[in-house]
């Protein structure tokens, strides 16, 4: 599994795309609260289900956001997700 913070992957344009399960984007300012609590999560196994991405997560800190991405025809997980802490301490953790 590889952690990165969303200012990370930035798009040059000082915002950063993030890609919901519906397949619409949304941009992100790097300047709001996501720049140092949103994190993607990369290479999970095919086999994690939302609940136990959650679980696992929400054990370091309180979430504000929460999202395992799969493709909602098929079920087919994408093997990513985001999630995105209150603190800035936890996503550090």
């Amino acid at each position: 599994i590889a952690i990165n913070t969303l200012s990370d992957i930035s798009l040059g344009s000082g915002h950063t795309k993030a890609t919901d399960s519906s397949g619409y984007g949304s941009n992100l300012s790097k300047n709001d609260h996501c720049r140092t609590t949103c994190l993607i999560v990369n290479y999970l196994p095919q086999s994690v289900k939302e609940q136990q991405f959650r679980q696992m997560f929400s054990q370091i800190g309180r979430l504000r956001y929460c999202r395992l991405m799969f493709d909602r025809a098929t079920g087919y997980s994408y093997g990513y997700g985001f999630v995105d802490y209150y603190r800035t301490e936890d996503a550090a953790k």
